[in-house]
């Protein structure tokens, strides 16, 4: 099997939610270690992402602690325009 290893398969985008930061945390952690394999990566938190933009990205990773009684984080609730 060949590995498709273009400059576009490298991109990796890592959204995030967290109202306490553990989220934020691990993240920033997984693209550390992306970046130490060749990856191009960009870590965002999904409050500051346009949804509409996800068909354009080639891989994606979320990360996401809930709060309280599991509820989502602020961020991570989609907002209609």
């Amino acid at each position: 099997m060949a590995v498709d290893m273009s400059p576009a398969s490298r991109d990796l985008l890592i959204l995030y939610a967290s109202q306490t930061g553990t989220a934020t945390d691990v993240a920033e952690r997984l693209g550390r270690k992306a970046r130490a394999r060749f990856f191009s990566v960009r870590v965002q938190d999904m409050g500051d992402y346009k949804v509409t933009d996800l068909i354009k990205e080639s891989l994606v990773i979320f990360v996401v602690a809930t709060a309280g009684q599991g509820d989502a984080p602020d961020s991570m609730v989609y907002q209609v325009e």
